[in-house]
């Protein structure tokens, strides 16, 4: 297995490993979003990553998105990406969308789902129970 730190997230290969081993999910698909001109503040809207201003937002893959250990692991085939609550500075969710920001001139990890609101709204719900409990 080889690992990789990158932006305190873990991005890993592993070579006995796939999201089979996991509950079937419906698909989310991962951004990095260095444009600031998507507006976050609102969990009211929806993200349509087709638009023509959303073009400096970076696809990075679509995967399966699971909660787990006080975290994120999202799966793109083989790869895993991990982001733990502890290094993310906020978070915020719309009816379409989940935004993990690390912070001033770093990229924000953009999820997008149409069918993923729930799944966003109890991460958006387990980040505030870990912030409360531990920062």
């Amino acid at each position: 297995m080889s690992t990789n730190q990158s932006d305190n997230d873990i991005e890993s290969d592993f070579d006995n490993f796939t999201s089979d081993n996991f509950e079937s999910e419906d698909l989310v698909v991962l951004f990095e979003d260095f444009s600031s001109v998507i507006d976050y503040d609102t969990n009211n809207s929806t993200i349509d990553s087709t638009l023509k201003e959303y073009e400096s937002i970076k696809r990075l893959g679509e995967g399966n998105f699971f909660v787990i250990n006080e975290g994120v692991s999202f799966y793109i085939g083989k790869k895993l990406y991990r982001f733990d609550f502890r290094n993310l500075e906020d978070v915020k969710y719309g009816k379409n969308f989940l935004a993990f920001f690390y912070g001033p001139g770093r990229a924000v990890k953009l999820f997008i789902s149409i069918e993923s609101f729930h799944r966003f709204e109890k991460t958006f719900s387990e980040y505030n129970k870990y912030k409360q409990e531990f920062k």
